[in-house]
């Protein structure tokens, strides 16, 4: 193995003998040869819900005063906000991570977040957004829920219904033109915004709305014309989509935003194979993708993912390594049983099956079920160990397994799934951990001799010193929606990934 002696102790000490070594029986002693490798496994503490529902919620509440009371299982958030500080401590105290025979600080780009099931996934990433830290995160069947793809779907609705004012704001919001707030004011002095906005075709050739006056009657006059594929290329590349959309978000998501840009025109081929081309037909397939979860496109991977964290699933990082894991949810135990299932027993060298069951869940099953029953039961529980087995091995130096639970109490760390079943092997309490504890450590850590800056200074150059200078009013309050006819849109921010 290639990882440092302290994971490769750890996972010997986990699935050597006790419980989870009878789940899997076949696991041998393993051994590494980077016997000299720097490393360690930490235990985080265990983080729990911190909000309480108040015992008396008035339901005849002002509407325009008080908000609708939520409850939110904020434990998965809490323990985002623990792997999210440890990741800026990692990554601020220029941790060495070897490489090949080099070493470097660690990078954002050297961890590896993995997931038992994607649920909740999105309390991590908030927790990794409100820190600055950027991350690859949840794709599948997510791309129509892009904030770019909204856009886009926006825009061509409203040219199918281009008296809807609500949908033309957005547009005239979004990269396309980056329209400020004051030209938004300016729209809504009239009822039919469209007919205003065409009415300023002969205004400066620099403000957004001129460039959408010039823009959107042409691409409304090509929807009774041009299949919607033909059509979405003109509006690429009339709107120069990709390089504003691009430039609105933060660089580490660029190439990701290209990318689903990208997919998205390929959709208008895809669908029904681009035989029925009308616009209309397009949306409402749109709509049922968006509705049917399994059949949702996913995002594509971008060519480059930079010095982003990446969040993942067990199942989907295997193969994978990186020098920094951290195993989040680790005591969300495996799901139960469903009320009615079917069981087969098929050996791998059968031509057939041995057996065929159509169990109905029952307290008492007869002896005949309870053989086959028991029988799934091991095989569900050696899989779930071969689970924490792989994610464990995903690291190469540091191992981070964190959990949370609804109980702050747990005796002998029951119902606690592996996180319990790890503080059992190390002879730990699990609701006594109140700091990171550390397992296993091997190696001694190196000093990096020149740790890079977390700034690189910039190059020095001249100022002009008009530049120094104050804008006035009237230039402060243009400049934001001002610009060439291909000016670009201020940074804008993902809810998904900024």
């Amino acid at each position: 193995w290639r990882s440092a002696p302290a994971i490769i102790q750890c996972v010997n000490r986990l699935f050597g003998e006790g419980k989870l070594h009878d789940n899997l029986p076949s696991f041998d002693t393993h051994t590494t040869v980077h016997t000299e490798l720097w490393g360690q496994v930490n235990l985080l503490p265990m983080q729990y819900d911190s909000e309480k529902q108040p015992a008396n919620i008035n339901p005849l509440r002002n509407l325009l005063t008080t908000p609708r009371y939520t409850h939110s299982l904020n434990r998965y958030y809490r323990e985002g906000q623990t792997i999210a500080q440890q990741i800026v401590q990692l990554v601020h105290n220029h941790t060495a991570i070897k490489d090949g025979q080099q070493q470097h600080a660690a990078s954002y780009g050297d961890i590896l977040i993995l997931f038992r099931r994607r649920t909740h996934i999105g309390e991590y990433e908030r927790a990794l957004r409100e820190l600055n830290i950027p991350y690859i995160g949840d794709e599948r069947g997510t791309l129509l829920s892009s904030l770019e793809i909204k856009d886009l779907v926006n825009l061509l609705q409203w040219l199918i219904t281009p008296f809807d004012n609500l949908a033309l704001a957005g547009i005239l919001r979004s990269p396309l033109f980056s329209a400020s707030d004051e030209d938004l004011i300016s729209l809504s002095r009239h009822r039919d915004w469209f007919g205003q906005l065409t009415s300023m075709v002969g205004l400066a050739s620099n403000t957004a709305l001129s460039r959408a006056a010039k823009l959107l009657p042409q691409w409304l006059a090509y929807t009774r014309l041009l299949p919607v594929h033909d059509l979405l290329d003109r509006i690429y590349s009339q709107g120069n989509v990709i390089a504003r959309f691009s430039h609105a978000y933060p660089p580490h998501l660029r190439n990701q935003v290209r990318a689903n840009l990208t997919r998205f025109i390929e959709l208008a081929l895809e669908i029904d194979s681009g035989r029925y081309p009308s616009l209309t037909r397009f949306i409402n397939q749109l709509q049922v993708l968006r509705q049917q979860t399994s059949e949702a496109p996913d995002q594509p991977a971008s060519a480059v993912h930079n010095d982003c964290v990446q969040l993942l699933t067990i199942h989907a990082a295997k193969g994978l390594e990186a020098p920094i894991v951290f195993i989040a949810d680790t005591a969300n135990e495996r799901e139960k049983t469903p009320t009615a299932k079917v069981l087969i027993d098929w050996p791998a060298a059968a031509t057939q099956p041995t057996a065929l069951l159509l169990h109905k869940h029952s307290a008492h099953p007869n002896r005949h079920s309870a053989h086959y029953l028991q029988q799934a039961e091991q095989q569900a529980a050696q899989e779930e160990t071969n689970l924490l087995y792989v994610a464990m091995t995903r690291a190469k130096q540091y191992l981070y397994i964190s959990a949370n639970s609804a109980k702050k109490k747990s005796e002998n760390n029951a119902n606690l799934g592996w996180y319990g079943a790890i503080c059992d092997r190390f002879n730990i309490k699990a609701d006594t951990v109140v700091a990171t504890v550390v397992l296993e450590s091997s190696g001694t850590v190196p000093l990096l001799s020149t740790p890079p800056p977390l700034i690189k200074p910039a190059a020095a150059f001249n100022i002009d010193p008009r530049l120094s200078q104050p804008l006035s009013q009237r230039t402060r309050k243009t400049s934001h929606s001002s610009g060439p006819d291909d000016g670009l849109a201020p940074v804008r921010c993902r809810a998904s990934a900024c």
